[in-house]
């Protein structure tokens, strides 16, 4: 074998068997799965909501459910990802809101034409 396939391997083994680090992505993979899940209960609930806006005979409530929707769907996801990491501050809870709020815009804009 190659020294540098013997070196990989060793490697390998002495960070993520020896040291326990497999640990830790065992760890990232839950707190993904929780955040995923509060992040679509988030995006349906709001999408039912603006569903219900748009559906709604009230003239101001369906405002609100255009206007949410086409700023949602105009912009840029790299955009919208600018604009709040500019309105939040750089701490661990506010990335972790950024992401949350993020993924819930992502569902959110197409949630309220499944609703249709």
């Amino acid at each position: 074998m190659n020294s540098w396939m013997v070196d990989m391997a060793d490697t390998f083994t002495r960070c993520f068997i020896r040291e326990d680090r497999y640990k830790l992505l065992i760890s990232g993979i839950g707190v993904t799965i929780k955040v995923s899940i509060v992040a679509v209960i988030l995006g349906i609930l709001i999408g039912f909501l603006i569903a219900l806006c748009n559906l709604s005979k009230n003239k101001f409530l369906r405002a609100i459910g255009k206007i949410y929707t086409d700023i949602i769907r105009g912009t840029p996801s790299v955009t919208q990802l600018m604009i709040i990491s500019l309105i939040l501050k750089n701490g661990l809870l506010q990335r972790l809101h950024l992401v949350l709020t993020r993924v819930r815009m992502c569902r959110k804009s197409s949630v309220p034409e499944s609703f249709l």
